[in-house]
């Protein structure tokens, strides 16, 4: 009875975050690190905000898709990238 609801809550832990959005913990660890999923930390616990979650994916469909998938590379791994990386050497 701690726990509030996921509804309710304003953060999720990274895994509930992968989940929400249906990819795997370790892909959403690596956007985390990216900085293409928006986090907070509180002590040791790194956190995501649902409304900066929810803010990603609204902006993701409506503006031109700010965070366009790439064809995945020979390793079949999908990767976002920030329309503001374009030009950046890639990582």
């Amino acid at each position: 009875m701690n726990e509030s609801p996921l509804h309710q809550r304003k953060t999720l832990s990274v895994e509930e975050a992968a989940a929400a959005l249906g990819i795997g913990r370790t892909l959403c660890y690596e956007a985390v690190r990216r900085g293409d999923i928006p986090t907070i930390r509180i002590g040791r616990r790194l956190l995501v905000p649902q409304a900066g979650l929810n803010q990603l994916l609204s902006t993701t469909g409506t503006d031109g898709d700010r965070y366009p998938v790439e064809h995945p590379g020979e390793d079949g791994v999908l990767k976002l990238r920030r329309r503001d990386d374009e030009g950046a050497d890639a990582r």
